[in-house]
Formats: structure tokens, sequence, C-alpha cells
């Protein structure tokens, strides 16, 4: 199946082995303490974990090695578990009642909704969703991530791609981890 979620326990079993779990505790903790406490009349501002600190610390936690910088579909390649990892990150904020209020993306997927993926000039994300288009937005979404993962596929021995997304939630100051399986 295309881009199946792991459930916490699978996560948890795959990749967050007691070793793992305690270097990236650590690290989240270090950075985590350099954040000023907010009164209630300061401005909240970001959470912001770089995505190159995400990318280090799994490749450590993960005993992986670090690939492209920025410059390679994906992040991480775990040559012992043949796998890869491409990591991501969001950021949330919830209103004074509690519900979100903003979300964010990773900028890059979603730039490459433009014509240029759609063979239709002047077409992008933004014109598929108005005019109800879901079967034609999630083959796209198929057709780039696959057109993205396919050289790591050639180049590497790997049999499965994860994706790997940081969610920020700025107002309790607390990090998540989701993941997902591309294979």
């Amino acid at each position: 199946m295309f881009l199946d979620p792991l459930t916490k326990i699978e996560i948890e079993k795959m990749f967050l082995d007691k070793s793992s779990k305690s270097v990236l505790e650590y690290f989240l903790k270090k950075n985590l303490t350099s954040i000023p406490q907010v009164r209630e009349l300061d401005s909240l501002p970001p959470l912001r974990i770089p995505k190159e600190y995400y990318e280090i610390w799994i490749s450590q936690m993960m005993n992986g090695e670090p690939k492209g910088s920025g410059s390679y579909p994906i992040d991480v390649i775990v040559s012992s578990k043949e796998i890869a990892i491409d990591i991501c990150g969001l950021s949330i904020k919830k209103k004074k009642d509690g519900a979100f209020d903003k979300w964010t993306g990773e900028k890059s997927l979603a730039q490459k909704f433009d014509s240029d993926n759609f063979g239709q000039s002047g077409q992008d994300l933004d014109d598929l969703f108005k005019n109800l288009e879901a079967d034609k937005i999630v083959d796209s979404f198929k057709a780039i991530m696959t057109k993205k993962y396919d050289k790591v596929f050639n180049e590497n021995k790997i049999k499965s791609i994860y994706i790997f997304n940081f969610i920020n939630n700025n107002n309790d100051q607390e990090i998540y981890l989701s993941a997902i399986d591309n294979s």
C-alpha cells in the first residue's frame, strides 16, 4: 500500500528501542530548555527545531548514514535494516479553547503541485481543491512521491522508505512523531 501510517506500537518497535529513545529525549530536552517561559501577555514564539537537527538525531539513534543534506530525496539510510528515512516537520498552534488555529506543512512537496505535474496549464493544488478533484490530487501526489523516491530505490539496497514527520505543538511545547511507510 502507498503511504501507510504506522501505529505508535509499530514506531516504537521498529525505530525507538530504549537506546534510541534516550538519544532522542536527550536532544529534545536539551533543545527545549533554551526556550523562555512565556507569560500570558507575551506572544508565544513558534517552537522551531531545525530539520537538520532531526536528521542528525535520527541518523545517530538509528546508526544510519546521513544522506544529501537537503540535496537528496531522503535524509538517512539505515543499511542494516535496508531502509531509508525522509524527515519533515510541521508546526501546530492552538487557540485558547484548545482547537487548532494554524497548520503548516512541508513546502517543498506542496510546491510540486503545479501545472508541470498535471500537464494542464495554470492548474495547481488550489485549483484542484476548488474543483473538488480529490482523485486527481491523490494520483498526482502518488506520482510526485514515486518520482521523488525512485532514485533512492535504484541507487541503494533498501526495501522501504519511511517518512518521519515531527509535529511541533507550540502551545504545549510538545513534539510528536508520526511515521508513514512509503513502500
